[in-house]
């Protein structure tokens, strides 16, 4: 029973860890109606790119292992490897100019679209 709760306890605080600021949709913001040419320099060609209509999606995602060390006193120290995932979306409408862009995912792992803006 301790255990489930040990491991419960692990994927609460994943879930609830660093998901994408404002910050991050701020830095990512001053692109907003800028070619779309100017964020492929930044951070480089779309891992995505969708179609509905005259409005096009590009996506970019970043993933990094990361490994976590839970554990005290009253119990065992245990090492987990979760992944943890950035994605980056820009969206143009007829035109080659973003006209909504935004960031989504964990803080660290957002920081490597954020430092290439």
């Amino acid at each position: 029973m301790l255990r489930l709760l040990f491991v419960s306890s692990i994927l609460l605080n994943l879930l609830l860890a660093g998901c994408a600021t404002p910050s991050e949709n701020t830095a990512a913001g001053h692109l907003q109606g800028q070619p779309l040419s100017a964020l492929i320099k930044r951070v480089g060609t779309p891992d995505n790119q969708t179609s509905a209509g005259s409005r096009e999606t590009y996506i970019w995602e970043h993933s990094e292992p990361v490994v976590i060390t839970r554990g005290g006193e009253e119990t065992a120290f245990t090492r987990i490897t979760v992944k943890k995932t950035c994605r980056l979306t820009a969206e143009t409408e007829g035109t080659n100019v973003i006209d909504k862009i935004a960031m989504d995912g964990n803080y660290e792992v957002c920081a490597f679209y954020r430092n290439k803006m």
